[in-house]
């Protein structure tokens, strides 16, 4: 992607400049994003559903869910007490019972 002022005014476009960033090679396309970017709206909305919009929140609710959960987790593992002085085996402490943990990978 690329802005160019031009015209008095900022364009965006698409372009391939691989070879020439790698190698010095003239550029090998350059599209303008306007037309591109509206023919690619038009086809999400010809296809989108509104179940599929409904799930798509519902799967970034739960997404937003798991991810509060396991930062707690890491947050109560990185918290809790790593060696038990007090114990005479000297074992870490056990993790509190209820902390919704279960099945949380480090």
């Amino acid at each position: 992607m690329r802005y160019a002022a031009r015209r008095g005014r900022q364009e965006a476009w698409y372009v391939c400049d691989r070879a020439r960033s790698n190698r010095g090679e003239p550029l090998c396309q350059a599209i303008a994003a306007p037309p591109v970017d509206e023919a690619i709206g038009m086809l999400i909305a010809e296809q989108i559903t509104p179940a599929a919009i409904e799930l798509a929140i519902e799967v970034r609710k739960r997404s937003k869910r798991d991810m509060k959960r396991r930062i707690g987790c890491a947050v109560a593992r990185s918290s809790a007490p790593k060696w038990n002085p007090i114990s005479p085996s000297g074992l870490r402490a056990s993790r509190p019972q209820g902390n919704n943990c279960s099945g949380v990978n480090p």
